[in-house]
């Protein structure tokens, strides 16, 4: 149950559509058969 609603900085609450990411970073099926982490790769290159 929830108690409390997300609002976005500028006011906008997320409920029912999210948050769209800055940056997408897509995921493969044969990135978890090589145990590889494509958002945390992206993540450090931002950084």
């Amino acid at each position: 149950m929830t108690v409390a609603k997300w609002l976005t900085p500028a006011g906008k609450s997320i409920n029912g559509d999210g948050i769209m990411p800055d940056v997408a970073v897509e995921t493969t099926s044969g990135d978890k058969e090589q145990n590889k982490d494509p958002q945390l790769e992206k993540a450090l290159e931002l950084i």
